[in-house]
């Protein structure tokens, strides 16, 4: 349900109620198996991506473009799942899940491609192609990135991260290796001239390690340990991430949402801990957040919330410092030169108080200052 209306995996919000759009995406043999995994806007409307094999108006396996009025299914779909589409001059990239099934038919993707092109009237490969699965694409620089965990056809290295130059797939490069260390990409955004990528490690110290990180085109930076990352959105501004748990420090908690200036971090969210967020989405003034949250914004229950961004401040701290008392430690930010009376303080949540206000009323300990960074 959206609203008072029943939908199809699908809907649309004005500003006052809810559309049905169509009558959605369905599976004839069972709709609870519909999964929908990424919404683009491209040439002729918006397009639909992931696990359906129809619409009210007939076959559509996967992916699907809605012009305003009705839906249109793309030449003989894409054969797996669909997690990410770009829109990349007059053409739609797809990328998803490749299919061992035989080919869909003579306009369709080869057998086993999980990336393809679609002109608007026929489908097109990226040369050999990936096999595996493509979880997000980007261009960047002159070329086309794909994310994912895949193999590049046909006997190339399997990898989280390949560049298509309009001839060729490669691996991208990290330190003088072959490949990222990381095994699995699963975003990707340009944000400020740089490439963000966020991924599992390859070898890693915690079975829930992760990072997000920058490439330049010619080098990469880790900017951030972090876990169970899979969204990350950008309005030119800020780059916002969707994660559980912050930090390689890993005594913050429960994140769930943050956003990154370049520099600096501010985290949101911090009352969503046993929520669990799948999406993010940037319209006008606001950050969009879906999934299931337990609770946001004080108000529990709801699948999807928004934030308003033109009263997120980025806080520029002249250093992070630790109260501690006994075994327990919290984290805020400090910037003035030592926490005295009336110093301005920031909570890791953005919330700002001061020294001399009551300690157990932000969860702020009696005890030592130190310096961490």
């Amino acid at each position: 349900w959206a609203g008072s209306h029943m939908v199809s995996h699908m809907a649309a919000y004005n500003g006052a109620e809810w559309d049905t759009l169509g009558g959605g995406l369905q599976n004839p043999l069972d709709n609870r198996l519909v999964d929908v995994n990424v919404l683009t806007k491209g040439p002729g409307g918006m397009y639909a991506g992931g696990s359906f094999q129809a619409t009210r108006y007939g076959p559509a396996l996967n992916v699907a473009r809605w012009d305003g009025s009705s839906w249109h299914a793309l030449g003989e779909g894409f054969a797996g799942s669909v997690y990410a589409i770009l829109s990349s001059g007059t053409d739609m990239v797809v990328g998803g899940r490749s299919d061992p099934a035989p080919s869909l038919g003579s306009g369709a993707l080869p057998t086993g491609h999980a990336i393809g092109r679609w002109s608007g009237t026929t489908w097109n490969a990226y040369g050999a192609g990936l096999k595996g699965a493509v979880h997000d694409l980007a261009e960047f620089k002159g070329g086309l990135y794909a994310a994912g965990r895949f193999h590049i056809m046909p006997d190339g290295p399997e990898c989280g991260l390949a560049k298509w130059d309009g001839l060729n797939w490669t691996a991208v490069p990290y330190a003088g290796t072959d490949t990222l260390p990381m095994d699995s990409v699963y975003a990707l955004t340009v944000f400020k001239d740089r490439l963000y990528a966020m991924g599992r490690e390859t070898k890693w110290e915690y079975p829930w390690d992760e990072a997000l990180m920058a490439w330049d085109g010619a080098t990469w930076e880790r900017v951030e340990n972090i876990s169970q990352g899979t969204d990350m959105v950008t309005d030119g501004k800020g780059l916002y991430i969707q994660c559980d748990v912050f930090d390689d420090r890993r005594d913050l908690g429960f994140v769930k949402a943050a956003r990154f200036d370049g520099s600096n971090w501010i985290l949101l969210g911090a009352d969503a801990a046993q929520s669990d967020i799948r999406s993010l989405a940037l319209h006008g003034e606001y950050l969009y957040l879906g999934g299931w949250l337990s609770k946001i914004g004080g108000v529990p229950g709801c699948w999807l919330a928004r934030w308003n961004i033109q009263t997120l401040v980025s806080v520029r701290p002249k250093r992070i410092v630790e109260a501690r008392k006994g075994e327990k430690t919290v984290r805020y930010l400090l910037l003035g030169d030592a926490a005295s009376a009336g110093t301005d303080l920031y909570g890791l949540d953005g919330r700002k108080f001061r020294s001399t206000e009551e300690p157990a009323k932000h969860r702020l300990r009696a005890g030592p200052v130190v310096e961490v960074k």
